[in-house]
């Protein structure tokens, strides 16, 4: 791919009152959220915590609006503990992912000591991870609803189950190098130099660890990684770990 164009999430625009389908609600939710504001990765604490609480408060009025809020309850006895971002389920031929309260994944910042840190996302930047999997990667995920309990919400999202073992470490590199990254010697979780970015496009992969890929006929498939747009000062300190 030679046009950074390519990877800009261009939702559709959905009348008030149509129906919502699975393929089209990430896009909607997308859409909507945005609206009431960004981050960049490079704003204070204070500036990012109050856009995640709007982000926040549209997410919940958005699932409500389209009324795609899900009850939880109704799959007791279904859901096991998937990670550290979520908790999941098998339903339909997909796995059926829901994050954990009031949480919306990690994601990782420009840190003050030029090395890059490890931060919780804004609804938002979840959001648009998930869609850059999907344009990206070739991902397949769907944004299901809203899990609204009481003073916590919930996101919960889906993607078909991919039978196969983990690839190694070696063959999800060569995937990668195929895909236009380079790996950086910076990780997320236990396994090391689990990242990887594409200078040309601006784009890094975190958590490439062997468990967030599935080997499909001889073929590492990404089915979990965290997918981020690089701004000025996460990309000067990702060049600098490997000396660019």
């Amino acid at each position: 791919m030679s046009d950074e164009s390519q990877y800009e999430v261009n939702p559709r625009k959905i009348g008030p009152d149509g129906p919502i389908l699975p393929e089209d609600s990430l896009e909607s939710a997308l859409d909507f959220v945005s609206e009431r504001g960004r981050t960049t990765g490079e704003e204070s604490f204070g500036i990012r915590q109050q856009i995640a609480v709007a982000q926040r408060d549209a997410l919940i009025e958005w699932a409500e609006k389209k009324k795609l809020t899900i009850d939880l309850a109704l799959r007791i006895g279904q859901v096991f503990i998937g990670g550290s971002e979520h908790d999941i389920w098998a339903e339909a031929g997909e796995y059926w992912k829901v994050t954990r309260p009031d949480r919306f994944g990690w994601t990782v910042l420009p840190g003050e000591d030029r090395i890059p840190e490890v931060a919780e996302a804004t609804p938002l930047e979840y959001l648009e991870r998930w869609a850059a999997a999907n344009k990206i990667l070739g991902d397949n995920v769907k944004l299901r609803g809203v899990v609204i309990e009481e003073d916590v919400i919930r996101v919960v999202i889906s993607q078909k189950i991919i039978a196969g073992p983990y690839p190694n470490k070696c063959a999800v590199k060569e995937e990668m190098s195929k895909r236009g990254f380079f790996q950086v010697p910076f990780s997320i979780g236990s396994e090391t130099d689990t990242t990887y970015y594409d200078d040309e496009h601006r784009i890094a992969a975190f958590d490439g660890s062997t468990d967030n890929f599935i080997l499909s006929n001889g073929v590492p498939i990404p089915i979990d990684v965290i997918i981020i747009r690089v701004g000025d000062s996460l990309r000067c300190q990702l060049l600098d770990l490997i000396g660019l």
